[in-house]
């Protein structure tokens, strides 16, 4: 029989990678949404995750062997207007989950987070509020580690790049201002930054998914998913244009660090063992550039 997986965030720039791939694995693959996508495949289950309560029954009758959460709200702010989205996608949601897969019998729980939750690399210092709740998630998924039986894994991402992405990033509009050769508004840039592509963080999240056993025996369960450099921030547009062969566009360092702006990225927690990121940097820039010609 094959594996039955709960997937949130499957319809998201990393999920909508990940969902083939789990496929091709031959998993058995039910999708946490909130709206039900367009476009649906015969071989996906769909269940409204608008309505938390729901999940439960769901686990019972589907009986998931695990759970990847990849949903999260990842605005930046800290306002009341935020607040309950955040809360909602960062904290409720995964609680819900886990809670529901781990009563069904579910195995594990494959949960993915971020770096940001330390701005100065070494200490719990996060970022973002959005940070904030993701270190919180760990926290309370610690509980059902610990006591409830179900193995969970924290995969700490760093800046995920790659084409079409559907919000505006730095690296995208850096690459634009290159192809363009359009003016460029930036900081000082000595802040430090790690991009891993799209696929090499849906292979990170397959690789984790396969190697449980081993990660379970490591005794550790919480891993850095990064790309294969580390760049000084200002070093950005000149590796650009050279990768794609082309001059460098004006560069005009006149905007303000970012409230508990992270100026260095060295990784807290070891790589995920056996796992390592396959596309450089160049290579990814140029599988980028059609798309902002």
């Amino acid at each position: 029989m094959a594996m039955r997986i709960l997937l949130s965030g499957g319809t998201g720039y990393v999920g909508a990678r990940l969902t083939p791939r789990l496929l091709a694995e031959g998993v058995s693959l039910a999708l946490a949404v909130r709206r039900r996508p367009t476009i649906t495949d015969d071989r996906v289950v769909y269940i409204d995750a608008s309505t938390l309560s729901s999940l439960e029954a769901f686990c019972f009758d589907w009986r998931p062997q695990g759970v990847i959460h990849l949903a999260a709200d990842v605005r930046k702010g800290a306002g009341t207007d935020v607040v309950d989205g955040l809360l909602d996608a960062n904290l409720r949601l995964p609680l819900h989950l886990i809670s529901a897969a781990a009563a069904a019998g579910a195995r594990f729980f494959i949960n993915i987070t971020t770096f940001s939750t330390a701005s100065d690399s070494l200490h719990y210092a996060p970022q973002t509020l959005y940070a904030a709740t993701k270190q919180a998630c760990e926290d309370l998924m610690t509980y059902y580690h610990q006591s409830e039986g179900i193995q969970v894994i924290n995969l700490v991402f760093y800046d995920v790049y790659g084409p079409d992405q559907p919000h505006a990033r730095f690296l995208n509009e850096a690459i634009a201002a290159v192809v363009q050769q359009k003016p460029f508004s930036t900081t000082k840039g000595e802040q430090e930054i790690c991009f891993v592509h799209v696929q090499d963080a849906v292979d990170a999240i397959i690789h984790a998914l396969n190697t449980r056993d081993s990660i379970a025996a490591s005794g550790r369960n919480k891993f850095c998913i990064q790309g294969p450099e580390v760049f000084v921030l200002s070093t950005v547009i000149p590796r650009i244009a050279a990768a794609l062969g082309m001059p460098i566009p004006t560069v005009v360092t006149d905007r303000p660090y970012r409230k508990n702006e992270i100026m260095k990225v060295t990784p807290r927690w070891e790589s995920l063992p056996g796992w390592a990121p396959r596309i450089n940097f160049d290579t990814g820039v140029r599988m980028m550039k059609p798309e902002v010609v």
